[in-house]
């Protein structure tokens, strides 16, 4: 449910199928921050794919998905509930998290999902609320280019930011490399009348808005890492 991360580098092995660009935005995310051992938290977890990998792949303690809507809980139970993995799935707000101690995780993660967030102050003071001090909150998404200096001012009364990326190039690669597969998908498995706007959605080419917006500049695609403050 993301559309994908591509430097050029296989960080995801082609084995892994199809949603590999969309792994790939999980594996650039948690560079450079050990998961072995760790309390991982999905703040918006959607079909679980991601977190699940996560969990496989660097070895956590626990791997929490946590996820607004009811359906992609059930579905990512039906996905990943008999995974040898340490991972379980909750429904909650990412702005609340609720059923989630305090100082209770070390690293949170947002993957494409913070601009549906009504409060994003609410967002990241709940993120440090349930993050250890010195645990780190692992974020990436897209929005209107002229926000970003608003993120980065949001997050400094919690967080120190120690990692500050504009990904937009990768995540263009990204839907360039996958969006035949998408495609595909969207005409094999819609309704004729709906094509038009699930093109536009899977970024099927370089004219659609989901493009656009990027290679004009209207947009930028970042990725942050940031540390809580102890105080």
């Amino acid at each position: 449910m993301n559309w994908g991360y591509d430097d050029g580098r296989e960080t995801v092995e082609a084995a892994a199928g199809p949603e590999r660009f969309p792994l790939q935005l999980y594996q650039a995310l948690v560079e450079s921050t050990p998961l072995d051992g760790k309390v991982v938290l999905d703040a918006s977890c959607g079909r679980g794919g991601g977190l699940h990998y996560l969990a496989v792949r660097h070895g956590p303690a626990a791997a929490i998905g946590l996820d607004f809507t009811g359906a992609n809980i059930k579905l990512c139970q039906r996905s990943f509930g008999n995974s040898a993995a340490p991972i379980s799935f909750r429904q909650g707000d990412a702005e609340r998290m609720q059923g989630v101690e305090d100082g209770s995780v070390d690293v949170a993660l947002s993957v494409e999902a913070s601009h549906c967030y009504p409060r994003i102050d609410a967002f990241l003071a709940t993120s440090a609320r349930v993050l250890r001090p010195g645990g780190h909150l692992l974020w990436t998404d897209f929005v209107p280019t002229e926000s970003v200096p608003e993120l980065r001012a949001q997050l400094a009364p919690h967080f120190e930011l120690v990692e500050d990326r504009d990904i937009t190039p990768h995540v263009l690669a990204a839907m360039r490399a996958d969006r035949g597969r998408r495609r595909d998908l969207v005409e094999q498995h819609s309704a004729p009348f709906l094509r038009p706007i699930l093109l536009n959605f899977a970024a099927a080419d370089d004219r659609c808005d989901t493009v656009e917006r990027f290679t004009s500049g209207r947009f930028t695609y970042f990725m942050f890492k940031a540390r809580r403050r102890d105080s």
